[in-house]
C-alpha cells in the first residue's frame, strides 16, 4: 500500500506528522557504503534516528538486518553509570521476549560504549 493511501486510512488526529513522515523516508533509503563498525554491526552516523539523555541512535546493519545502534559518550558517565551500563547490558542479553528489544553485540571504544 503506497504512503499516501495508508494516510487517508487513518484518521486525520492520529496520522503522523509531516515530520515523522519526513524522518521515516529518510531512515527507509539504503545505507551507505562507508559504514563504520562496532563490534559485529556496521552502521552509519548519517543514519540518525534519534537523541536521548546520554546517547544517540543509528541505523545499522547486523548480519543483513538493519538494526539500530545506541552510542554512549563514555566521558560523559560517571564511573557509577557506566557500572549501571554494564549490568542492564547483562540482563538485556538474558532477555528473550517478543516484546523486548534484543541485544545483539556490545562493543566499547576509547570514546563510545
Amino acid at each position: 500500500m503506497g504512503l499516501v493511501r495508508w494516510m487517508t486510512t487513518i484518521k486525520p488526529e492520529e496520522r503522523p506528522s509531516s515530520t515523522d513522515v519526513v524522518k521515516f523516508l529518510r531512515l527507509s533509503q539504503p545505507l551507505p557504503e562507508n559504514l563504520k563498525n562496532t563490534g559485529s554491526i556496521r552502521y552509519s552516523t548519517s543514519r540518525f534516528v534519534d537523541k536521548g539523555g546520554q546517547a544517540e541512535v543509528f541505523l545499522g546493519l547486523s548480519k543483513g538486518s538493519m538494526v539500530a545502534v545506541k552510542r554512549m559518550l563514555i566521558d560523559s558517565l560517571t564511573d557509577e553509570k557506566k557500572q549501571i551500563v554494564h549490568r542492564e547490558r547483562e540482563a538485556f542479553q538474558k532477555l528473550n521476549h517478543v516484546n523486548v528489544v534484543k541485544l545483539i553485540d556490545f562493543a566499547e571504544d576509547g570514546t563510545f560504549l
